[in-house]
């Protein structure tokens, strides 16, 4: 069952994503078009409208993310429920100093 985001996350979807065993798919696409997905393990919610994540530098779905700015992530919950939430990305340099991941 899919469950729609919307603007803000839900209250499940945040819960969920505090659980250390957590896992998203990162999904972006290169300058040429070509789509990319990216398993992502490193990722917490920071409040209900935005999320921080690790991925390393060098990685496509970083380059990706850099040079287009949209990205879409996937999950899955409890009973089998996909969560998708579309959204725009930045940058945060030094994310200990935000959050210690």
């Amino acid at each position: 069952m899919a469950k729609h985001v919307g603007v803000k996350l839900p209250d499940d979807l945040v819960e969920l994503l505090r659980q250390e065993n957590s896992l998203a798919v990162l999904a972006t696409f290169s300058e040429k078009g070509v789509p990319n997905t990216t398993p992502i393990q490193c990722i917490y919610p920071k409040g209900n409208e935005s999320l921080l994540m690790s991925i390393h530098k060098e990685h496509t779905g970083y380059l990706n993310m850099v040079w287009q700015k949209k990205v879409m992530l996937c999950f899955l919950g409890e009973n089998n429920v996909a969560y998708s939430v579309l959204g725009r990305a930045g940058v945060v340099r030094a994310p200990s100093l935000v959050h210690p991941l």
